[in-house]
């Protein structure tokens, strides 16, 4: 069973896409990480 599933994600910044289509499903146990350069944010969305 998926501890986390996204279907289909989109998400356009400035009329150009960042994700589309995205898929993704993370099942429990796994380990999983944001990649982009220097300064990109990826921490945001791991925040309370």
């Amino acid at each position: 069973m998926a501890l986390l599933t996204l279907e289909n994600v989109s998400v356009a910044y400035d009329q150009q896409y960042i994700l589309k289509d995205f898929n993704l499903t993370v099942d429990k146990g796994n380990l999983i990480s944001l990649l982009g350069p220097s300064g990109s944010r990826q921490d945001d969305d791991s925040r309370g």
